[in-house]
């Protein structure tokens, strides 16, 4: 462990114990592997992020920021998770290159207490200057990729496979850790996705018939290495729009 490093709860027992130092290191790449599509990966990565931000509050660092190149995300769904969606940055990037530069700089950023993403195909070169920025800056990086990937090389510390598993009520889920720099065994655990005695908070329930996105940030990108336009409202024709959104 480096002197600086910091280990954190992911906010999940069984997953403390399967992971090497007994939680996330600070600084750390994390990769989740979806077995199949929608298998969970993305929301306990988005779960185990979160948790990780929680925790930084105090060091002014408690702004988790997803990358959402997709498209997906969708704010209601992650405050059913536990996330206050009011410590909650969206970015939307226009293409693969604003999306490796926008996690880039996130990574250097000192408020920046999580960075969470869906990608598939990563540069080595890219993926090694992320992991190199994550590390120095101390921040987390949650990445989401397909099962397709779960064969090629990586920079990820930590890599896991999620699966579903069959049962009622709570979503069930195996973590298997089989791979990243920081890992020398494979091993797996079980996990409930939903705690059952979690309840939302005022700032957390949707109300029905609301647009989605209340509390939360969202930055739309044309060319993410242009200026940055801190303005709220309606989108616009600016190379980066911020729009405060409805939940």
């Amino acid at each position: 462990m480096r002197l600086s490093e910091r280990i954190y709860d992911s906010g999940f027992q069984q997953l403390n114990n399967l992971l090497p130092s007994g939680g996330v290191p600070s600084g750390a790449v994390l990769e989740w592997i979806d077995q199949s599509f929608g298998g969970g990966a993305g929301c306990l990565g988005l779960q185990v992020a979160w948790h990780v931000t929680l925790q930084q509050v105090a060091d002014q660092r408690g702004v988790l920021v997803v990358v959402d190149a997709p498209g997906c995300f969708y704010p209601p769904a992650a405050a059913t998770l536990g996330v206050e969606l009011s410590h909650v940055l969206v970015v939307r990037p226009a293409c693969e290159q604003d999306h490796f530069w926008v996690l880039d700089q996130l990574l250097r950023c000192a408020a920046v207490g999580a960075v969470w993403s869906r990608v598939e195909r990563i540069p080595a070169k890219v993926y090694r200057r992320l992991q190199l920025a994550s590390e120095q800056s101390q921040t987390t990086l949650c990445l989401v990729r397909s099962h397709r990937w779960r064969n090629t090389p990586s920079w990820a510390q930590i890599r896991c496979l999620v699966q579903p598993q069959p049962g009622k009520g709570d979503w069930r889920t195996q973590v298997q850790l089989f791979g990243g720099t920081s890992v020398s065994r494979s091993c797996r655990c079980e996990l409930e996705m939903v705690d059952r005695n979690w309840t939302p908070s005022p700032r957390q329930k949707v109300a029905r018939g609301a647009k989605a996105g209340k509390d939360v940030e969202t930055v739309r990108s044309t060319n993410a290495q242009e200026h940055v336009e801190s303005e709220h409202g309606m989108i616009s024709n600016t190379d980066w729009q911020r729009e405060g959104q409805v939940v």
